[in-house]
């Protein structure tokens, strides 16, 4: 089967078209390793266990191993696009939450950072 997600070197994953199909190595269930989601995503499994630590990934566990599921997938894949962006991992946090509360159509987004990543793409924003 073709991947779903199409992984960037250095800027994470996105879809690749509309067309539903399982990520590389996913089971029954739809659910991936650690491993697996790294390799797909183009992150390190570092990576995937800092998002992990801080509470924005949240895999099952089958006994040591962690199993990531469909929505992990998308959280991580927002996740990226969200540090793409310029954004924080706090800001990225409160726009998940708003998105887990069903607000799909605007986000809690700083509307001067939002300039300045506008005017000034390449310099960080306090």
């Amino acid at each position: 089967m073709a991947n779903q997600y199409r992984a960037h070197a250095h800027a994470g994953m996105d879809r690749a078209d509309d067309v539903a199909e399982v990520p590389t190595g996913a089971r029954e269930d739809g659910s991936l390793t650690i491993g697996e989601l790294a390799r797909d995503a183009g992150v390190t499994l570092r990576a995937l266990r800092f998002y992990q630590s801080k509470g924005l990934l949240t895999p099952r566990r089958n006994g040591s191993a962690r199993l990531f599921s469909h929505d992990d997938r998308e959280r991580l894949s927002l996740i990226l696009q969200g540090k793409r962006l310029g954004f924080t991992l706090t800001e990225i946090r409160e726009m998940l939450a708003s998105r887990a509360r069903g607000c799909n159509k605007t986000l809690p987004i700083d509307r001067r950072k939002v300039l300045i990543l506008m005017v000034f793409p390449a310099f960080p924003v306090p």
